[in-house]
């Protein structure tokens, strides 16, 4: 319908170049805050997956131009800050290496990470200049805040003290058969309440999440699930899954809740995360089921994570 003259008269014309600017500002706004809402981090750490896989084939270049669109899309984890450190130093891009290594500490990447995946050196000038990066590192790293508690030399987590506090304890109950020292049993079930406990503690916001961006890579917090009763793992998978898809934690961290409850229950294991399973002991379909989280196989899982064995 086309308004009548005395129409724009009243109510004038809307649609100047002024109002549409605006429009458009807001619509942009808006898109913005619907694509930042929408993000999941269980596609970043798929994609995570392709970036190792074509470091381990040698195709620095494609994984660089990913780590690149990953970081737009999302902003990198210390995971992939310090793969890219490693990409610019094989493509021989030392200056944009420094800041990545320097970057990944400021995460939080364990420090060990730098010794563990060290470059290769083609020349004594090239083993000066990592000694240079790890110097300029351990300053970084120096100036960041330290804690006498928790993961990774001195970072904290709510849950480390109760894990170093309680590990030995469990470590030695394992000595133990439980239909002959029926106490040894009922001193574990009492340090799995304490874990509960906690575990509540952080489902109901009176605990920090130890998340990845706060702590950078915490294999503390997945012990401290191991040692939370299986059935609130599952019963809470959902909040976990939450967290999986905001990013605060890693897919390990979200498997380790339903390996647990079939470790428990003698059935064979979902995601697999348990190192030294026969085939058999692997419930059928764990590599799907690790894709769908984006949690690689084990090799690719030891590269992301620069763990050795």
């Amino acid at each position: 319908m086309i308004a009548s003259a005395s129409t724009k008269r009243r109510y004038g014309n809307r649609w100047t170049p002024k109002r549409l600017l605006g429009f458009a500002l807001l619509f942009n706004i808006l898109a913005g805050a619907s694509t930042a809402h929408a993000k999941n981090f269980v596609r970043y750490h798929q994609r995570c997956l392709v970036v190792q896989e074509y470091m381990m084939q040698g195709d620095t270049s494609k994984a660089l131009a990913l780590l690149n669109e990953l970081e737009e899309r999302y902003g990198l984890m210390p995971t992939e800050t310090f793969a890219r450190a490693l990409c610019q130093v094989a493509l021989g891009d030392t200056a944009a290496a420094r800041l990545s290594y320097l970057k990944s500490i400021e995460q939080h990447a364990p420090f060990g990470w730098l010794f563990f995946s060290a470059p290769v050196y083609r020349s004594a000038a090239d083993s000066l200049w990592y000694e240079s990066v790890i110097a300029d590192c351990t300053l970084l790293r120096r100036s960041l805040p330290q804690y006498a508690d928790g993961p990774n030399e001195g970072m904290p987590t709510p849950v480390t003290r109760l894990n170093r506090r309680h590990q030995f304890i469990i470590d030695s109950l394992g000595y133990f058969d439980p239909a002959e020292k029926p106490e040894a049993q009922q001193v574990y079930d009492a340090i799995i309440i304490e874990h509960d406990l906690t575990f509540d503690s952080l489902l109901t916001g009176k605990l920090k999440v130890p998340s990845i961006a706060i702590y950078g890579v915490n294999d503390e917090f997945e012990t401290f699930l191991l040692h939370v009763s299986a059935p609130l793992k599952v019963r809470e998978h959902r909040t976990v899954r939450r967290w999986l898809e905001r990013g605060m934690i890693y897919p390990c961290t979200y498997a380790v809740c339903f390996d647990d409850l079939a470790n428990e229950e003698h059935r064979p294991i979902p995601y697999g995360i348990f190192s030294g399973l026969r085939p058999e002991e692997r419930e059928p379909g764990h590599e799907e089921r690790r894709a769908a989280i984006g949690m690689g196989d084990e090799l690719l899982e030891k590269l992301r994570f620069h763990r050795g064995g």
